[in-house]
């Protein structure tokens, strides 16, 4: 707990979770399943719970006997359901975990769902931080398509919209303060479409714009993106986009967003796993794609991961530079072109208006 608190307590990161929490009604913060099979496991769990409530965090306990046996159920529920913790706490039979999850998904729509368990893993033993069971899986472990046969009807319920987190004992508290995680996130998936702009809703958009990012766009925006053609990878239900404008040397990508009631589902890595997979449109030999971002960008490791990604596939044209105002990345242009973006990147105006 020490360690944990000594290396992110006073991070920007930390805070910013903390903040987004707290925007959170109290009673839909976070639903928590145990499953442990070991007292040590269990005071580490009781331990991180403590460590939330007096961070003011309420999650909510649900009990399965699939999950934890009576005694290790017992010792969790006299330390945190009872005293001056007091949590919320559900019960459930094994053959009924499913139906209760729906059910308390129906009364009370958590903004977080989490099983402390071992999370996901491919057949090789690696771990898998994201995981969408609409889209293409990597092979899993045994154990793993085991859990998933607990959690798919429940994901399935709730819809897209909707995840469930594994994390392992010891970790709850990493999963829900660091970028990184240290669990595996899942869901069902959402659907994504590359779009021109004149083929979307276009206020929708703008909406989904000034809404994700708390700001006002000037008002020549839109017409900035029409005169350009400009491209959107959309989700269909407007939940987030990825904005890219089209000039003449190269593609600019200016705005990842996402509706703020989705923060923190996986929403922004999904956009730009969807984004690799269409940056081979936009040029017949590689993309060439450039923009920035703050310092304090929320996606800023995401975008590192693109970049790496990419320089794999084509060596000696992708990279980043920052110049302590904003942290510029580029793909698929080769050292001459990159002076040049970055110097209208270093002078692009916003597109907000405050």
């Amino acid at each position: 707990m020490q360690t944990f608190f000594e290396r992110t307590a006073y991070s920007r990161d930390a805070n910013g979770f903390l903040d987004q929490y707290h925007r959170v009604d109290s009673d839909r913060f976070l639903l928590l399943i145990p499953k442990l099979d070991a007292v040590e496991a269990a005071e580490t769990f009781i331990g991180e719970i403590k460590y939330l409530v007096q961070l003011e965090l309420y999650p909510k306990l649900l009990f399965c006997d699939l999950f934890i046996g009576d005694t290790l159920k017992q010792l969790i529920k006299t330390e945190l359901c009872s005293g001056e913790f007091g949590l919320v706490c559900a019960e459930c039979n094994a053959y009924d975990w499913v139906a209760k999850l729906k059910q308390l998904g129906e009364e009370r729509v958590f903004y977080k769902y989490m099983l402390v368990d071992r999370p996901m893993q491919t057949h090789t033993g690696e771990l898998i931080n994201l995981l969408h069971l609409n889209m293409t899986m990597p092979p899993l472990d045994a154990e793993s398509n085991l859990a998933l046969e607990w959690l798919r009807p429940f994901l399935e319920h709730l819809g897209p919209a909707f995840s469930m987190q594994m994390v392992a004992p010891g970790k709850v508290l990493e999963e829900l303060f660091t970028k990184r995680g240290a669990g595996t996130l899942i869901s069902l998936g959402y659907q994504f479409s590359l779009k021109t702009i004149t083929q979307i809703e276009s206020q929708r958009l703008i909406e989904l714009l000034e809404k994700g990012f708390m700001r006002h766009l000037k008002p020549t925006y839109l017409a900035e993106l029409k005169r350009e053609k400009a491209s959107v990878l959309l989700e269909k239900d407007y939940r987030g986009a990825i904005v890219i404008r089209h000039f003449e040397a190269f593609h600019y990508l200016d705005k990842v967003v996402v509706a703020p009631e989705y923060f923190g589902r996986g929403m922004g890595s999904l956009l730009l796993d969807e984004l690799t997979d269409h940056l081979a449109k936009y040029s017949l030999e590689h993309p060439k794609l450039i923009w920035r971002a703050r310092p304090d960008n929320p996606f800023l490791h995401r975008y590192a991961i693109l970049v790496y990604d990419f320089a794999k596939r084509y060596p000696g044209c992708c990279g980043t530079l920052s110049d302590g105002h904003y942290v510029y990345h580029f793909i698929g242009l080769d050292h001459s072109e990159r002076e040049r973006a970055y110097k209208w990147m270093r002078d692009f105006p916003s597109s907000f208006s405050n």
